[in-house]
């Protein structure tokens, strides 16, 4: 378990950085926070439809970031 946590976690180019898959996925979830921020806790910030752009934008900026670092991450393991 702690091997697949390493390669997860550890970029496949430079082991002393953290994975683009991991980056990827730390910022899909800024897009949540703002999603769950203005539906269930009422923060109503000035624009509503800047907000949600900018959650779109970050999740599929997100699942864009972990994608390549997946793929990438296979190309490194198999190569």
């Amino acid at each position: 378990m702690e091997t697949f946590l390493n390669w997860l976690v550890k970029s496949s180019e430079n082991p002393e950085k953290v994975s683009m898959t991991i980056r990827g996925l730390l910022l899909t979830n800024v897009g949540i926070f703002l999603f769950v921020a203005n539906q269930f806790f009422g923060l109503q910030l000035t624009e509503e439809i800047i907000t949600q752009a900018i959650a779109n934008f970050t999740v599929a900026v997100g699942l864009v970031l972990s994608l390549i670092g997946m793929l990438r991450k296979a190309y490194y393991a198999f190569k």
